[in-house]
């Protein structure tokens, strides 16, 4: 259940960070956009390894 709700989580903020860096025509936020996506990609990646 906490795992579905996990996964729920990361598919929303991608969802999130598509449009964000796609509405952006400024690559320096885009590039700012993606490296908080990666960051929060490992935080949610470690959580369920943590979990599990």
């Amino acid at each position: 259940m906490i795992i579905h709700y996990c996964k729920k989580t990361v598919t929303e903020v991608i969802i999130i960070i598509i449009i964000s860096i796609t509405i952006s025509n400024n690559k320096l936020i885009s590039f700012v956009n993606s490296v908080i996506f990666i960051n929060l990609y490992v935080y949610w990646y470690k959580f369920l390894v943590m979990i599990n």
